[in-house]
């Protein structure tokens, strides 16, 4: 996001880079540059399939790298022009674009901006700084500060964070600057609950309110969540299994918490764009792709819930007035108003939406440890212990 003008900048390597600008709430301009040219003095290289991958905004500087021909090249723009990248023609000064290339093998795979400026990429992860605290055309410096690697999945902004996604799409690690060690380290938060990310993450983000609640989108349409606070040493995770095919998530953040809106192929074929508030979750029980209508009574004496398009022939749950009502079928009938869903009695408002089965994996027993609670240390038990009250001693 370019902070000062409600736009939106979009990267794929195969396709021009996209402005996507907010004129107002129902006027909205996309633009692509290899037909609408927006962005100036961009390199040579950029055009037809090759162009960059990976956008950050990082001191008043547009950053975009990793061309299909170029995966370790890093390009800014100009300071405080976000879309000119010319080319000083004599001696650069403090605010002209930057143009380096990784003196070491990697391809860029994400930038972020924490205490310090952070890539990484598929080899290593690096600290981008300077001598005087700006990082300028030349004055920047790029050094390794780790060497796990990156899967192509943007890292994400966590509190004093970041969080990056292995390149085995399997682990999700985190990093953070250390004091003791005067640098960044890299903490692998799956490390006790690695059977949850055996299907590889597809995409990652953060609902930050109020729960804290990392969302991983898997490979195979499900999704993963972690409440994660490491401040309480926090690592909670569960997965999540819909009825169809999640494509996509994003979230957004407002004064009543963190938005979750969700891109989901259902088993009817059709798309549900929903969005979910975690604050207000309440609303909508038991049930996904769900949505929260008043009950309607019919001149026949019946009552029903219309406005189904999106469940069409598909058996939904019911919840009315907090009381689960038994599963029905959503049917089309223009005299109940279309794809509707009849009730078995009155009511006032009712939850309907495809149902799910809950199921909870207890967490090891944790018997403590010198520095507090063990278990984001557990792994595996190799004995075990019985705990019995008011009993004989046990036989084996």
């Amino acid at each position: 996001m370019v902070s000062a003008a409600d736009t939106m900048i979009l990267t794929h390597g195969e396709v021009a880079i996209a402005r996507l600008i907010r004129n107002s709430h129902n006027d909205w301009t996309l633009e692509f540059q290899d037909t609408t040219p927006f962005i100036t003095g961009a390199p040579a290289e950029w055009t037809g399939t090759n162009w960059p991958s990976v956008v950050n905004v990082f001191e008043g500087r547009l950053w975009l790298a990793s061309s299909p021909s170029q995966r370790a090249r890093l390009n800014a723009s100009k300071s405080g022009e976000y879309f000119n990248f010319t080319a000083p023609t004599g001696t650069p000064t403090d605010a002209d674009p930057i143009d380096v290339t990784l003196a070491s093998k990697g391809t860029i795979e994400w930038l972020r901006g924490q205490r310090e400026f952070l890539m990484g990429t598929d080899l290593e992860e690096y600290v981008i700084s300077s001598s005087a605290g700006v990082i300028t055309p030349t004055d920047i410096d790029i050094r390794p500060h780790s060497a796990y690697g990156s899967a192509s999945i943007q890292g994400e902004n966590i509190g004093d964070q970041v969080l990056y996604v292995s390149p085995d799409r399997r682990k999700v690690r985190a990093a953070n600057y250390s004091d003791e060690q005067q640098g960044w380290v890299s903490m692998d938060i799956t490390w006790f609950a690695q059977h949850i990310t055996q299907n590889q993450v597809r995409y990652m983000d953060f609902a930050r309110d109020p729960g804290n609640l990392l969302l991983l989108l898997m490979e195979d349409g499900s999704i993963v969540t972690c409440t994660y606070d490491r401040n309480v040493n926090s690592r909670g995770w569960a997965k999540h299994v819909m009825k169809g095919s999640l494509e996509a998530i994003c979230v957004t953040n407002g004064s009543s918490g963190s938005l979750i809106w969700t891109a989901m192929i259902a088993e009817n074929g059709k798309v549900h764009i929903c969005a979910s508030l975690p604050a207000l979750a309440v609303n909508r029980p038991f049930v996904d792709s769900g949505v929260y209508r008043p009950v309607i009574q019919h001149a026949d004496g019946t009552y029903y819930v219309d406005n189904l398009d999106h469940l069409q022939n598909l058996e939904v749950g019911i919840v009315v007035d907090e009381a689960v009502r038994p599963p029905a079928t959503v049917t089309n009938d223009a005299t109940y108003g279309g794809w509707h869903v009849k009730l078995t009695r009155a009511g006032v408002n009712a939850a309907v939406g495809l149902t799910y089965t809950a199921r909870v994996r207890t967490v090891p027993y944790d018997k403590g440890a010198p520095d507090g609670a063990m278990t984001p240390y557990l792994r595996r038990w190799n004995k075990v212990f019985v705990r019995v009250w008011e009993s004989a001693k046990p036989v084996s």
